[in-house]
């Protein structure tokens, strides 16, 4: 993989890092890339073929919205990277450094490297707007990684994907409803919203899908609190609003990926990091499924997460940026694209009015004590311990 504009490198991995991908890439022998290269065999002779520009293999930019600053970031930039190459495409990597300037600058470069196609990973759902009509007005195909760009704006985008951030932010809202009628016989309580970075498309709707459920319940008061997927920021947010408010009833974590180290160490050093049912438990949810929440959620200290099969996010799209070149189409809206090895069976594929071209809906698994042992959860398959197969302290 050629690396523009990268400031920490994919490849300089953290332990989980190399394990994953080592993990990653057996799995993806066996499914992601049987599917890969069955359809490239069926479909290689397709009259719609796009032909690579460079006469022999395509070129594909793959702009992240930051450097891979943790365990997560760097398994969706080399899942994308892997299951690409894995089709015999050459991928050209650069960081949008958390800056929407440099991410243009990408885009730039992409251009100048005269790429097949471009998958951008936003790191502002407005400003990735101007940058993209640039590639449309180039020729060049762009697909969309989580951050959706508004259809209003004229964009053309061959396909996007999201996470069920929806009803991941309002089950784990639903989840903090149930336990407060469970501890005060009604739905009241004080609830802390620690939120994602709230320019991205995904944090907004994570958000959205808490407020759908607690606005409905006057007596349940939320802050919320922008965390910008900064693990360092939540922790500040998170003590300094637990010291000021001893009487919180609720955490809600936008990303427990994250956010659970601060939740956690904030918690116990109040005393009340405790489990569900006993005197001071603080009502915890968060979405992710990483394996310190998982661990979590089995011993009872936090009442809901969210999975989104992190596994799958990345290689389903990347599939598709193949498939479009290799055919001139991408799936239809009304398939559902089959999964194997995974909490769920397929993809179904959807439109939604406000945001351009189709999106690949990746279902959440949502995880309880009861369901956190699953074996094949990202968090137990991928992760080390403490996950959800670890035994509780």
């Amino acid at each position: 993989m050629e690396e523009l504009g990268v400031t920490d490198k994919p490849g300089t991995a953290t332990t989980f890092g190399a394990r994953f991908a080592r993990a990653f890439r057996g799995a993806l022998t066996m499914s992601a890339l049987g599917a890969v290269m069955v359809a490239a065999s069926a479909q290689s002779a397709s009259a719609d073929a796009i032909p690579p520009k460079n006469g022999s293999q395509y070129v594909i930019g793959w702009s992240f919205h930051n450097d891979p600053l943790n365990e997560f970031w760097k398994l969706f930039i080399d899942s994308m990277t892997s299951t690409l190459e894995a089709g015999g495409a050459k991928v050209i990597f650069c960081s949008g450094q958390g800056d929407a300037t440099k991410q243009a600058d990408c885009v730039d470069q992409f251009l100048t490297q005269n790429v097949d196609a471009m998958v951008i990973a936003s790191t502002d759902s407005a400003a990735i707007i101007g940058p993209t009509l640039k590639a449309n007005e180039a020729g060049v195909p762009v697909f969309m990684w989580l951050n959706g760009v508004a259809a209003s704006s004229g964009v053309k985008v061959l396909m996007g994907n999201e996470t069920g951030d929806q009803p991941a932010g309002s089950g784990a809202g639903q989840a903090i409803v149930d336990a407060l009628i469970a501890k005060y016989g009604s739905a009241k309580g004080k609830v802390l919203e620690v939120q994602g970075l709230m320019s991205q498309t995904l944090a907004q709707v994570r958000s959205a899908g808490l407020h759908e459920i607690t606005d409905k319940y006057p007596e349940i008061i939320v802050t919320a609190k922008a965390g910008d997927f900064d693990t360092g920021k939540a922790a500040t947010i998170i003590q300094d609003w637990i010291t000021a408010n001893p009487d919180t009833d609720a955490i809600w974590l936008a990303s427990d990926a994250n956010y659970t180290p601060a939740a956690r160490a904030a918690l116990m050093a109040v005393g009340r990091w405790v489990k569900a049912g006993e005197a001071g438990h603080v009502i915890l949810v968060g979405m992710d499924g990483s394996n310190l929440a998982v661990n979590a959620a089995k011993c009872g200290y936090m009442d809901y997460v969210a999975d989104f099969t992190f596994p799958q996010i990345s290689p389903m799209l990347a599939q598709q940026v193949l498939r479009y070149l290799e055919t001139g189409s991408v799936a239809a809206v009304g398939d559902v694209v089959p999964v194997t090895d995974s909490t769920i069976t397929g993809v179904p594929v959807i439109e939604r009015a406000e945001f351009a071209g189709p999106i690949l809906s990746i279902p959440i698994f949502g995880i309880t004590p009861e369901t956190a042992e699953n074996p094949i959860l990202f968090a137990n398959k991928y992760q080390g311990a403490p996950n959800g197969l670890s035994v509780c302290e």
